[in-house]
């Protein structure tokens, strides 16, 4: 409940600091450390209530948490209300993260004339009053699409659908000469270069761009990781995309190299399935022979996708929760969240083989599905034709997966990441036609991929079967908490009587976070 400014008590304050969403089943004092941030309350809900002309804040209260941020609801004497973020430590680095993200929102409202909320008051220096970095911005309008949608008619999301693609076109209408994150010019880092626009644009949005943003260096966490910062040149800016490419590979690697081998994993996603046996994952060796292999194909890979190869601004998490609607259509992001669309199903010819009401539910909601995702495909169609052609071309998909599995492969896990290599290796006419695979493989790895695979996919059902209760870095929430633990120890238990050796020692190791089952 939110509650007056005057009545908090000491737990109140902590619990505005601690990670209060969930709960972790293993690691959990890890995660919450990475989590926790102590700022100043008071002096935060005096620069909120200053940024919307109001005297004083007579209420604040905690909303849902984000895994890197924490955002308040700040109700003021005049009945308006904000809503301001404070970065955890986990974000990445929060002088970049927080001056990034204004800086990104700006662009977004003011360039593109996307419906963000306006940034009210910020401040990336934690050498302030709020003893934090921050961020005051208005109050998103509308209702959130996650309560509505599945409530909404058929043509409400056909129409919302539609609105996304046009909006995303918003966003690659304007490209750059360099891949990184956005800031503005008078809060840049030292590595930052002007802006400089490449698509055909007016004069006057070129030169308002160029005077008043820069890119500089990318704020994801993998690239400020205190490990992984040791063996990279540079967090960018880019000149290219080939050169932002191997810069992920060439870090993985020189991690594998030097770290991997006195790492075990922390998390239990990579080490239980229904058949536990994963050891063979974690050698350095054969991830960082993967890592060679990316290497030698980049350059192909790049110019297989080079018809939408251009830096712009992105945001590939599209959240529900982030997107609010008025009468059918969308009426503001509340952060920079798009769509990037999914292979459409193919529409049933009949009714026929349906047998009862939820089969035939199940069907329509495919078809409601497929309808929405053609609306959206063909509104892309008609505003960015080389877009849509880079999602359908025939490798696009691997591509993709590839980029993701190979961000971290330690933590991903190995078959995945190989998979994809070796997809792209038997289909290298479409990738490079008359041009020689620069890598291989043998019969005897792939048959040891099959065997792998068959592991990994056990993993993948083992952690699908846990879907909506637990993720796989061990989160609940707060109410399925004892659920989760039942269901672990019961997966001990079940462990322990059919494994054997060094699986079983494995295995076991793997759950001594769990507490033991009472007799």
């Amino acid at each position: 409940m939110p509650q007056h400014a005057s009545e908090r008590t000491n737990e109140d304050l902590e619990s505005y600091f601690r990670y209060t969403s969930g709960r972790w089943l293993w690691d959990e004092e890890e995660q919450l450390r990475r989590r926790y941030r102590k700022f100043n309350v008071e002096h935060l809900q005096q620069i909120a209530a200053k940024a919307s002309g109001a005297r004083r804040c007579i209420s604040m209260s905690k909303l849902n948490e984000g895994n890197s941020n924490k955002a308040f609801r700040l109700v003021m004497e005049n009945s308006t209300a904000v809503i301001a973020k404070i970065p955890s430590p986990n974000a990445g680095p929060p002088k970049l993260t927080t001056a990034s993200e204004v800086a990104t929102m700006d662009f977004a409202r003011t360039v593109l004339h996307i419906p963000v909320p306006k940034v009210l008051a910020w401040d990336a220096d934690v050498n302030n009053h709020v003893e934090s970095e921050y961020m005051v911005m208005e109050e998103a309008q509308g209702t959130q699409l996650a309560e509505v949608w599945e409530d909404a008619s058929i043509d409400d999301k056909i129409s919302i659908a539609e609105d996304l693609a046009r909006l995303q076109s918003q966003m690659i209408c304007i490209t750059f000469s360099r891949y990184g994150a956005l800031y503005f010019t008078h809060s840049a880092h030292p590595a930052s270069v002007t802006a400089e626009v490449i698509s055909h644009v007016p004069e006057h949005v070129i030169q308002d761009i160029s005077s008043r943003f820069v890119v500089g260096p990318v704020v994801s966490e993998a690239f400020w990781d205190p490990e992984r910062t040791q063996e990279v040149t540079g967090q960018g800016p880019w000149l290219n995309s080939e050169s932002y490419l191997k810069s992920i590979a060439e870090r993985e690697l020189a991690w594998l190299v030097k770290h991997a081998k006195s790492h075990s994993s922390n998390s239990i996603s990579a080490e239980v399935s229904a058949t536990p046996t994963v050891s063979s994952h974690r050698q350095p060796q054969q991830h960082a022979v993967l890592y060679e292999r990316l290497l030698k194909i980049i350059a192909f890979l790049v110019e297989y996708g080079k018809s939408n190869g251009q830096p712009c601004l992105w945001h590939w998490d599209m959240r529900p929760a982030d997107i609010f609607v008025e009468d059918g259509r969308i009426s503001r992001y509340r952060e920079m969240i798009f769509y990037t669309g999914e292979k459409m199903l193919k529409l049933p010819s009949s009714f026929k083989d349906i047998g009862d009401e939820e089969k035939r539910q199940a069907l329509l909601t495919k078809v409601e599905k497929s309808l929405i995702q053609h609306f959206y495909i063909q509104e892309m169609y008609g505003t960015n034709p080389d877009m849509v052609e880079t999602w359908t071309a025939e490798q696009s998909g691997t591509i993709e997966h590839l980029m993701t599995y190979s961000e971290n492969s330690w933590r991903t896990g190995l078959p995945p990441f190989r998979q994809c290599l070796i997809t792209l290796w038997m289909h290298w006419d479409q990738i490079a036609p008359n041009t020689e695979c620069p890598i291989h493989f043998t019969d005897k790895q792939l048959r040891e991929n099959i065997e792998d695979g068959k592991l990994w996919n056990a993993n993948q059902d083992f952690w699908s079967e846990l879907d909506g209760v637990v993720s796989r870095d061990g989160w609940v929430t707060l109410e399925d908490y004892e659920k989760a633990i039942e269901i672990f120890q019961a997966y001990r238990e079940e462990g322990l009587k059919t494994l054997q050796g060094e699986e079983r020692s494995a295995f076991e190791e793997s759950m001594n976070w769990l507490p033991k089952a009472e007799n």
